[in-house]
């Protein structure tokens, strides 16, 4: 299996932010975790990426276990977060080129995903001066610069107009 959890909780507190969630998803299968705000999506994938862990059950991902492979996971898996947390003054081009540089990844690699997700003709451009449907474009590449095995994608078209946000779920079938 791909992915796999075995009925895991969250808990903050008193707080019960995932409650026995169980999934199984296989190699090339696109799946989304929909529900209300404050369902538990974020923090479902939160786990699945290593970013927490969970308070009960049992997650791997790509044959690890997030509770003690989480480096393992990581090197293997791209995320794409709700937040759009990229360098503002720095360019389209200079923010994958940083990223590249802590992945270690060659520079050829920032113009092929500039191009997957059309943006290599605002390579130059300063990411605070594009849209929010630009923006996420540069997060998408920034996830895909280390080819991923897995990508995670929390709420990649959230906030954007319908034209862009179906633009973006191309680029998610084109994977």
């Amino acid at each position: 299996m791909f992915l796999e959890t075995q009925e895991i909780s969250k808990e903050f507190g008193k707080l019960r932010a995932v409650s026995r969630v169980s999934l199984e998803i296989s190699k090339g299968d696109i799946h989304a975790i929909i529900g209300p705000n404050g369902a538990g999506k974020t923090t479902t994938i939160k786990i699945l990426t290593t970013q927490l862990l969970p308070t009960e059950g049992e997650a791997f991902v790509l044959g690890n276990d997030v509770r003690t492979n989480a480096l393992n996971i990581r090197k293997r898996i791209g995320v794409v977060f709700e937040e759009q947390n990229i360098y503002p003054r720095l360019t389209v081009y200079q923010n994958l080129e940083f990223f590249a540089k802590l992945y270690g990844v060659k520079r050829e690699k920032v113009d092929e995903v500039l191009g997957f997700v059309q943006l290599s003709d605002r390579a130059k451009e300063e990411a605070q001066k594009l849209s929010r449907g630009l923006k996420q474009r540069i997060l998408i590449a920034r996830a895909l610069l280390m080819d991923p095995d897995l990508i995670f994608l929390d709420e990649p078209t959230v906030g954007l107009d319908p034209h862009v946000a179906k633009h973006i779920r191309e680029i998610i079938k084109d994977l």
